[in-house]
């Protein structure tokens, strides 16, 4: 900021003091280049300690700044090496017109905010539209003007209504962003606005004099830019560090980054048609600047549709990404992770039907593992938990309890909680004779091995208990009972196994149909009889011993209940 200072000084004093000559022509091109190489170099400095959104506003400062700097290195060519008056039309125009496109970019960006992931994806391709956009113009109403058929008058008119209008953009999108924010980011853009409109004006003014002719290097025209240089220094001082906040819904900031996009994307889509009929309403112009038009037009055209077409095409890929998160969102519980009651919803008729049609007489499937079966998991004395160590450690506690769980069943099943501390799981395509095996594994991981207890080296064992039933209930008539009646079924059985002792499963099954399994005395609920509903296995898991293969294990006598009760 000094060095650009001093330099300032060193523009000043040489203007004063030196006659129109090489020497003030020297000492300007050179003060005016190296200051803007101190411009660009303060901006660029900015970039290593920002990150996202405000790491690509200061790259893109960066890159205006360059390029203004480029074009002041190609007048200095001319007047300095080839000591050769600067040619009018001067092909650096272009680079000093596009320079503020960078510009106006990064503060679309609105680099005081933080950014979302679209933002991210889209920025790079709103930029493109938004250079091709401007690029365009300057081609359609300066280019022809220079250089196809010349007319001084109309193409110096035209480029300087161009960059003004360049300008006032600029300057309405930083007084925007000004009224927007508060505190740092306030003191930025008010400083950013105050040095912009002073080059601005210094452009005009140095424009306008060569339009006359009365412009040469080093007079008080330089002044302005000079001191604008100087004060872009100043701003990237005040910028140092900024870092983006979070966006607040209630206010105006809130406002996405993609509808200020969309917006720019529209306004590109009514202009190239405006301008299209302005080539064919125009008969004034010569006919080989309306042909050079209408080309330029329909390739602007092709450039822009591709750029708008993959731009629409990441917005509805986001938009499916967003929709997608939601229905995730929906139809996933909170705290544990795993489904909820709408998952199961949404997917249980389609599981039945599909169950059903395996059992239909025209059925080509193999006869095995062709069940739903419904489990009902429920940890015991849970309500201890909340009571004695608060309800944190009993979110933590039923978080691992549904990792553990997870662990035990299959990936085609599905494990859904089916509120509070109990939870169901679906299991697919499995048979009913071997759905013990899938109760046992639960009993084991959740009871086998004890639960931490968060912020201390103590330990707890904490078991459950699971009651079981098979969809279709008769497999001679599938459809007698519904998957609502079964789980009901499986409702029972646990509250037979919690009653029973706990730390258990209980399944049940029609009379007449045998499991895989053991069983333990005292099962018997009182006032049963043999009836079609009895209790296929209960399963003990011991405070030690690991339980068997139930490969391993004999079957015995199976106690019912009353199918009334369930």
């Amino acid at each position: 900021m000094w060095s650009a200072a001093g330099l300032l000084l060193v523009q000043i004093l040489a203007s004063g003091l030196l006659p129109r000559s090489y020497g003030l022509m020297a000492t300007a091109d050179t003060s005016l280049l190296l200051m803007m190489g101190l411009a660009t170099f303060a901006m660029a400095r900015n970039i290593a300690p920002s990150v996202g959104r405000t790491r690509l506003a200061w790259w893109l400062f960066a890159a205006s700044f360059g390029m203004e700097a480029l074009a002041q290195f190609f007048w200095s060519y001319f007047q300095l090496f080839r000591q050769t008056e600067v040619p009018n039309p001067f092909a650096g125009d272009i680079l000093l017109f596009l320079s503020w496109v960078p510009l106006l970019a990064a503060l679309l960006l609105r680099p005081h905010l933080e950014p979302s992931e679209g933002d991210r994806r889209l920025g790079i391709l709103d930029f493109l539209l938004l250079f091709s956009w401007w690029l365009y113009l300057y081609l359609f109403l300066v280019v022809p003007w220079e250089y196809i058929s010349p007319n001084e008058t109309t193409g110096d008119r035209n480029y300087n209504i161009l960059t003004l209008t360049e300008s006032a953009v600029t300057a309405a999108v930083l007084a925007l962003l000004w009224k927007q924010c508060s505190g740092l980011w306030q003191r930025f853009y008010g400083a950013f606005l105050a040095v912009a409109a002073l080059q601005i004006i210094g452009d005009y003014r140095i424009n306008a004099a060569i339009d006359r002719h009365q412009y040469f290097t080093g007079s008080w025209y330089d002044l302005p830019p000079a001191v604008a240089l100087v004060g872009w220094a100043v701003v990237a001082y005040l910028g140092y560090g900024l870092a983006a906040a979070p966006v607040r819904p209630e206010r105006p900031e809130a406002e996405t980054y993609w509808m200020w996009s969309s917006r720019m994307a529209a306004l590109v889509r009514i202009t190239l048609p405006v301008l299209v009929a302005w080539v064919f309403l125009d008969v004034h112009v010569p006919a080989v600047v309306r042909s050079y038009r209408i080309w330029l037009t329909l390739g602007t055209m092709m450039v822009l549709g591709v750029i708008v077409s993959i731009r629409q095409l990441r917005l509805d890929s986001e938009l499916a990404h967003v929709n997608q998160d939601l229905r995730e969102a929906s139809l996933t519980d909170v705290l544990t992770g795993v489904r909820n009651r709408r998952f199961f919803a949404n997917t249980i008729e389609s599981d039945a039907q599909q169950v059903l049609r395996a059992y239909s007489p025209n059925a080509t499937s193999d006869a095995r593992n062709r069940d739903l079966i419904f489990y009902l998991v429920d940890v015991d004395h849970f309500k201890e938990i909340n009571d004695r160590f608060g309800h944190d450690v009993g979110d933590q506690v039923l978080a691992e309890v549904t990792r553990r769980i997870s662990t035990a069943i299959r990936h085609s099943d599905a494990l859904i909680r089916w509120g509070g501390e109990e939870f169901l799981v679906v299991s697919r395509y499995t048979d009913r004779t071997e759905a013990t095996a899938l109760a046992e594994r639960v009993l084991v991981a959740v009871g086998g091995q004890p639960f931490p207890l968060p912020g201390s080296e103590a330990c707890m064992r904490k078991t459950c208990s699971v009651g079981w039933a098979p969809f279709p209930w008769q497999t001679s008539d599938p459809g007698a009972v519904t998957y609502e009646q079964v789980i009901a079924y499986a409702d029972r059985a646990l509250y037979v196994g919690k009653r029973s002792g706990r730390n258990q499963a209980v399944g049940v099954l029609p009379a007449g149909q045998g499991v895989h399994g053991t069983l333990s005395p005292g099962t018997e609920s009182a006032g049963a009889s043999a009836s079609a509903v009895q209790v296929a296995t209960v399963i003990t898991l011991g405070p030690s011993a690991p339980l068997e293969p139930a490969s391993e294990r004999p079957l015995a006598a199976q106690p019912s209940f009353n199918p009334e009760g369930i």
